[in-house]
């Protein structure tokens, strides 16, 4: 029988794949024509437009390549987090947000999967196999017991 534990890591690892390729898919077309990117972000009102551009191409692409194979985790997933409340903000604005209108409910849930694979993405990730941050001592970060 299958332990817990490894059914844990497994769909941790899937939905981070799956969340990852879907921040790829996004972030490809922003690479290859960041300029494009930055002139559609300017009739959006984006602060910065061309910053902003290359912001979101090297989150949505590269970031999103780290956080699949699960290089610096917590700072990937919060990078994608911090993106997509950028979308949310300018594609639909907050009250959107709130109402969930247009595409703003796929970003939310790719930010939500994003923010728990940040924290809870599993055994099967390059941060584990090269000990990057990780927690130290005991279980869930807190300090072993000292004595016998």
């Amino acid at each position: 029988m299958l332990s817990r534990n490894w059914l844990q890591d497994i769909s941790a690892l899937i939905a981070r794949v799956g969340i990852g390729l879907i921040w790829v898919s996004h972030g490809w077309p922003k690479i290859k024509n960041p300029g494009e990117v930055a002139t559609e972000f300017a009739q959006l009102g984006v602060y910065l437009p061309t910053v902003s551009a290359w912001f979101a191409a090297i989150v949505e692409f590269v970031v999103a390549i780290a956080f699949i194979l699960g290089i610096g985790l917590p700072f990937a997933g919060l990078l994608l987090v911090a993106d997509a409340v950028g979308v949310i903000y300018f594609s639909v604005g907050f009250m959107g947000f709130v109402h969930l209108e247009g595409d703003s409910q796929l970003v939310f849930v790719l930010a939500m999967g994003s923010l728990i694979a940040a924290f809870h993405g599993g055994r099967y990730t390059l941060d584990r196999q090269f000990n990057l941050f990780q927690p130290t001592g005991g279980k869930a970060g807190l300090a072993a017991p000292s004595g016998a």
